[in-house]
């Protein structure tokens, strides 16, 4: 890109993200999550804000990835990108509509994580926003119990992807604490829906998905040593099998900094939630629970398995 197609790919991209912020305050002010139920006011605004940020986050990338000239008209198609940019601080430059620039990014996979499902409920989404815009769209009582966690779903698992091309490898919660920072992740993380959605990617990428020891949610995906609602990784942590419901290395504790307090530390199980107290043997590393344990375990001056 040239220096005058960045300035505007950072104008399209923190734009975009200020009418999702406007989502998350919204949805999270607003929406109890007591149940499964959302207002007709608050399913126009939430769709609204969040087709807008897609619609600017989808230029940003074709913009990115296939330059100026694919997202402007093409009366306007023979101007340099000097004189473009002009246009674009004049407030004058007009662009494709949404459906060619989506179209275009679909048909050369500019978003490679994105599936053919996933761009129809981009054309659902579309479709309620021009309704919403043009005909007053009238939704039916039965949408509102599902709008909510369609909504969700379209936050998770498309507008973040677009946000994140090129960074492929980010998950949702990544991308919520480091590029919209804590204020909007810590917003999330206590909203059911998103939770339920983290739930759901936990278990499409872990066999095991335990409790989180930091946000109490089941979304631990042990496989990855991560946690997919509130970006914890526990990979600094260690980990032993639980003796109360015999799960394979569930029960996690701190076991860098063990050996400040006698080798002694307070354990949890992710699984079946039980904590105790366990002792780690500074010389052979076996573990004990020391709560319920009854055989003689090592000592300092003396390892049993020495």
């Amino acid at each position: 890109m040239t220096t005058d197609e960045q300035n505007i790919f950072n104008d399209l991209q923190n734009n975009s993200l200020i009418f999702f912020k406007d989502f998350i305050d919204r949805i999270t002010d607003k929406d109890t999550a007591s149940d499964d139920h959302i207002s007709n006011e608050l399913v126009m605004l939430s769709v609204s804000s969040l087709q807008i940020s897609l619609e600017l986050a989808l230029k940003a990338v074709v913009l990115k990835k296939s330059g100026l000239l694919q997202i402007i008209k093409e009366e306007s198609s023979t101007k340099s990108i000097a004189v473009l940019f002009q246009d674009f601080q004049n407030n004058s430059l007009k662009t494709k509509q949404f459906e060619q620039i989506k179209n275009y990014a679909k048909s050369n996979n500019l978003v490679s994580t994105l599936s053919d499902f996933d761009y129809e409920n981009i054309t659902s989404f579309q479709k309620y926003r021009n309704g919403i815009v043009h005909f007053s769209y009238k939704f039916q009582e039965g949408d509102f119990f599902d709008l909510k966690y369609d909504i969700t779903y379209f936050v998770v698992s498309i507008l973040i992807k677009v946000l994140c091309t090129g960074d492929d490898d980010i998950k949702p919660s990544e991308f919520l604490e480091y590029s919209l920072g804590s204020k909007y992740h810590n917003k999330l993380i206590h909203y059911r829906p998103y939770v339920v959605a983290m739930k759901s990617m936990a278990d499409a990428h872990s066999e095991k998905v335990f409790n989180c020891i930091i946000c109490n949610s089941r979304t631990y995906a042990k496989e990855e040593d991560y946690c997919y609602c509130c970006n914890f990784y526990g990979d600094l942590h260690s980990f032993r099998d639980c003796e109360y419901c015999n799960e394979k290395k569930s029960m996690i504790y701190d076991g860098l900094n063990i050996g400040i307090n006698q080798f002694t530390a307070k354990a949890q199980c992710l699984n079946c939630l039980r904590d105790t107290i366990i002792f780690l043997c500074p010389k052979c590393e076996s573990s004990y629970n020391l709560e319920i344990t009854s055989e003689q375990r090592c000592s300092f001056d003396d390892c049993k398995f020495s």
